[in-house]
Formats: structure tokens, C-alpha cells, sequence
């Protein structure tokens, strides 16, 4: 006896009825499945993508709009730090629950430690401007296959 809502566990025994993670989520083979991602200093990145297997209609499961999965349930992109200046920081970051909606979006806060190296200059010390590229990519899927998009997030 299970007592969690019956909906959600209907719900979620639904969506993943011949669900497989391994499998990129989208309608069509051919179409990148397009993720958003944000990145903010001394902040958790935020990476949204539609995953199309998993839409439901919430009048058939007791209006559930929202749910949160864990994050080694279903498909996520395998985005890494191209010019990372610490390989380890990969092995020892922890995720936390995909937050899926109605439609189908997910959003996954994750909570990776990037460090990455950059040239300063500081001729103009103390009144330079340092940049800092940071380039990231997905490490198994092609620009075909999953487009990375820039999310700004807004400064606080």
C-alpha cells in the first residue's frame, strides 16, 4: 500500500511505459530537440529542453500539472564544459530532482562546479574589464541533434 496520490502514481507508471532514457526525445529523428541553458556566476544552472514522451493531459490524472522525477529516470542532455579546467568537478556533482510540466517541458537544475581558466589582462588595473569564455557542448549529440541555446538569466 502506497500512500502517495494514486493519480501521480498512475500518472507516472503511464509516462513510463516504454520509456527509455537512452533515446533523444524527439518528434522527429531528423529536428535538433532544442535545450535551453543559463548560467549565472555563484548560481546553479538552469537546463530546459521539451521531452515530447512525456505531455499528459492533467484532467485525466487528477489535474497534476507538475511533477518532479529523479534525475536518472529519464533522458537528460549530456552538456560538459569544453574548456574545463578541472575534470573531476564531473565525478563529484550532485543532481536534483527534473522538474516536468503538462506539455512536456523539463527543467533541471543542476548543480555542477565548473572551473574553467582565463587569460586577464590588467593593464588598466584597477579599472579593466576581464572576459571569460566559457564554451560548453553536448558531449555524445552533434548541432543536428541538440541545439544549445543561451538562457539569460536575469541579474538579481
Amino acid at each position: 500500500m502506497t500512500a502517495g496520490d494514486p493519480n501521480e502514481y498512475r500518472l507516472i507508471r503511464d509516462l513510463m511505459k516504454g520509456y527509455d532514457k537512452r533515446i533523444r526525445p524527439s518528434i522527429n529523428f531528423t529536428d535538433p530537440l532544442n535545450v535551453t541553458f543559463g548560467l549565472a556566476l555563484a548560481q546553479i544552472i538552469d537546463v530546459i529542453w521539451t521531452d515530447y514522451n512525456l505531455r499528459w493531459d492533467p484532467a485525466k490524472y487528477g489535474g497534476i500539472k507538475v511533477l518532479r522525477l529523479p534525475h536518472d529516470e529519464i533522458w537528460k542532455p549530456d552538456i560538459f564544459l569544453h574548456n574545463n579546467a578541472d575534470v573531476s568537478a564531473y565525478t563529484s556533482s550532485l543532481s536534483s530532482n527534473l522538474i516536468v510540466t503538462q506539455d512536456g517541458n523539463v527543467t533541471w537544475f543542476s548543480m555542477f562546479i565548473f572551473r574553467s581558466s582565463c587569460s586577464i589582462n590588467v593593464r588598466y588595473f584597477p579599472f579593466d574589464a576581464q572576459n571569460c569564455t566559457m564554451q560548453f557542448a553536448s558531449w555524445s549529440y552533434d548541432g543536428f541533434q541538440v541545439a544549445l541555446m543561451n538562457h539569460v538569466i536575469p541579474r538579481v
